[in-house]
C-alpha cells in the first residue's frame, strides 16, 4: 500500500489509502511536497474525480496523526479544509 514516486505536482507520495464508505470510494494521499527551501506535508482526498488538497504543515509526525484521522474519519474533498483546521486548532 506504500508508496514513494514523483507526481506531477512536484510531490512525493508517501502513502495512499483507499476506502469505500457510505457507497462512496475514497482515496487518500499523504504527499511531500518538493522544491521549496522547506518541505511541506499534504493530505490529498478524491473522490469520484473530485479532489481537495490541504496543508498539513511541516512536521511529519503531526502530519501521520491528521492523516489517520482523516482516513479514520472517511472525510470527503469537500470537507477536509475544514476538518484539518478543526485537527490543527484542536
Amino acid at each position: 500500500m506504500n508508496t514513494l514516486h514523483l507526481n506531477a505536482c512536484n510531490s512525493i507520495t508517501l502513502t495512499e489509502e483507499s476506502r469505500y464508505f457510505g457507497g462512496m470510494n475514497l482515496k487518500y494521499q499523504l504527499l511531500l511536497r518538493v522544491g521549496n527551501p522547506f518541505h511541506h506535508f499534504y493530505i490529498r482526498v478524491e473522490k469520484d474525480g473530485e479532489f481537495d488538497c490541504a496543508d498539513a504543515g511541516m512536521d511529519l509526525e503531526k502530519a501521520l496523526q491528521y492523516y489517520q484521522k482523516i482516513v479514520f474519519g472517511a472525510v470527503t474533498p469537500c470537507a477536509l479544509q475544514d476538518v484539518l483546521a478543526d485537527l490543527c486548532y484542536a
